[in-house]
């Protein structure tokens, strides 16, 4: 797999304000936005040079201390809907 090519994800941090104006839909689509990061930056096999040109107010990896806790945010507000599978 030609990691150099592929397209990074990324998912931009929203407050909690924010994520609690979204509905079920949207929060589970951003919750799958959130698994579909890399796990670390080891892990992609890209350069210091690429790595370092990342923005850093999004999120790139899993490993960042900024995912877990949006995470488990986003499970927290699925789970206040009741009726939506996290």
């Amino acid at each position: 797999m030609a990691n150099h090519l592929t397209k990074p994800r990324n998912v931009r941090p929203l407050p909690p304000a924010q994520l609690d104006r979204l509905n079920g839909r949207r929060l589970l689509a951003y919750k799958k936005r959130l698994l579909s990061l890399r796990e670390s930056p080891e892990a992609t096999g890209w350069s210091a040079t690429r790595l370092k040109s990342l923005d850093p107010q999004l999120i790139w990896f899993k490993s960042d201390p900024r995912w877990q806790d949006l995470y488990q945010t986003v499970l927290d507000r699925l789970d206040s809907f009741g009726h939506v599978d996290r």
